[in-house]
């Protein structure tokens, strides 16, 4: 396998969503990513930082790129970067900037939007916190009702890297923040799509993705590799993710990357692909 010269990029990428009990996923994905090698990018909120301080301080020590992921997602189901205020957005993104920053020691400046939810507003203010690079807007995906990312007007977005416009924020524009999509294809590649699609569908997803030449920025959530006897869920979270999730996971994730590095994949950090 040759993983030099101008082969695309794999991106693992964490969302650290704050549910209770869901440290141990994490540590179980970092070493996965010890086995090939490899560094993930892993956003956190901030809650999740405060609660597991030493775990996220550690990723980034091993160097794993360390972003944010708001503040109170996924426990805080309202936590929305789409819909609120100017005001709100800001009290979220500072809170889980301040967060992230006591536990790593550095200021964070890559950020991706809970649910995937942006607006000019955030985009605005990732540029007035001084972040560098965000990770949130989808191109090529339609949930049709069974996921977040339920709208077309994200679908033709670019899939490369671009400076998004405040206005349209799935458009090229003048933004200093410049986007890296999550990948997708029609549905997303993540490991959601592989817990309730299969490894077979997502595979063949990705392979699209690959033969265009673009970098696979797949995405995955501590929580999914607990089993959910271990953590405590928010009133409403989906039942259907609950009845997927455990370590055995980690198997199929380790099939995933296999598959993709034998394309001629090589991995590497958010930061590394921009």
């Amino acid at each position: 396998m040759d993983n030099t010269g101008n082969a695309p990029y794999l991106l693992i990428t964490v969302d650290g969503d704050w549910l209770p009990g869901s440290g141990p996923g994490l540590e179980a994905l970092l070493k996965l990513c010890d086995e090939y090698r490899a560094k993930s990018t892993v956003f956190v909120t901030g809650r999740f930082t405060e609660d597991y301080t030493s775990l996220v301080s550690e990723t980034a020590a091993e160097g794993h790129e360390v972003g944010t992921h708001g503040w109170g997602h996924v426990f805080d189901m309202g936590e929305n970067f789409a819909t609120t205020s100017y005001e709100q957005q800001k009290e979220w993104l500072v809170k889980g900037t301040e967060a992230v920053e006591k536990a790593i020691g550095s200021r964070p400046d890559i950020f991706r939007a809970p649910y995937l939810q942006v607006s000019g507003t955030m985009l605005g203010l990732l540029e007035e916190l001084g972040y560098r690079v965000d990770s949130s807007i989808p191109a090529r995906r339609f949930d049709a009702g069974f996921g977040m990312v339920n709208g077309l007007g994200y679908f033709l977005s670019p899939l490369g890297p671009y400076h998004p416009d405040l206005q349209q924020p799935g458009r090229r524009g003048s933004s200093p923040v410049l986007e890296l999509p999550p990948s997708s294809f029609v549905f997303p590649i993540n490991m959601t799509a592989m817990r309730i699609l299969g490894l077979r569908l997502t595979l063949w997803a990705a392979r699209r993705v690959f033969n265009r030449g673009h970098a696979l920025n797949f995405y995955c959530h501590p929580w999914e590799f607990v089993s959910p006897d271990l953590m405590e869920f928010p009133a409403g979270f989906p039942s259907r993710h609950r009845n997927s999730i455990g370590l055995q996971n980690i198997e199929i994730l380790r099939r995933f990357i296999d598959a993709t590095l034998s394309w001629g994949y090589r991995p590497a950090t958010l930061s590394q692909a921009t």
